[in-house]
């Protein structure tokens, strides 16, 4: 990360988020709550459009209509080019994301050293003409 960069870290488990207080970052800036609420904690810190966001939620147990709108939220906060990074055990994150995610189809990559292994897909927002790219 660079050094002007900032690091918002939603972490829903009070008992994880203790663990990830411990870390001594001035760029970390730690949320304990639940990333349905994305578009209100991101406004809540007064942040632009992130450059990225990486996600571990577990997409494969979730009902559809969440899970799509929460994508669809991620979707409209990332800047032009910006990245969704999801690592999931199951690709049903890839048959939700279709309907809902207007981004280039994602780089896929299985990660067989995890236990269990786990998928970690990858993908990028279109600049549409409206929006200038942030490179």
């Amino acid at each position: 990360m660079a050094r002007d960069a900032q690091l918002l870290s939603i972490e829903i488990n009070p008992y994880l988020c203790g663990m990830v207080r411990r870390i001594r970052d001035e760029r970390l800036i730690l949320h304990l709550g639940d990333a349905s609420d994305l578009r209100e904690i991101v406004a809540g810190y007064g942040f632009d459009k992130p450059e990225a966001v990486i996600s571990g939620i577990p997409f494969s147990t979730m009902d559809q209509a969440p899970g799509a709108e929460l994508l669809r939220v991620i979707e409209s906060l990332l800047a032009p080019e910006g990245r969704f990074v999801a690592y999931q055990v199951s690709r049903k994150i890839v048959l939700l994301s279709y309907p809902c995610l207007k981004l280039a189809s994602p780089a896929k990559r299985l990660v067989l050293f995890n236990l269990p292994p786990i998928w970690v897909l990858q993908w990028e927002k279109i600049a549409s003409p409206e929006e200038p790219s942030v490179h």
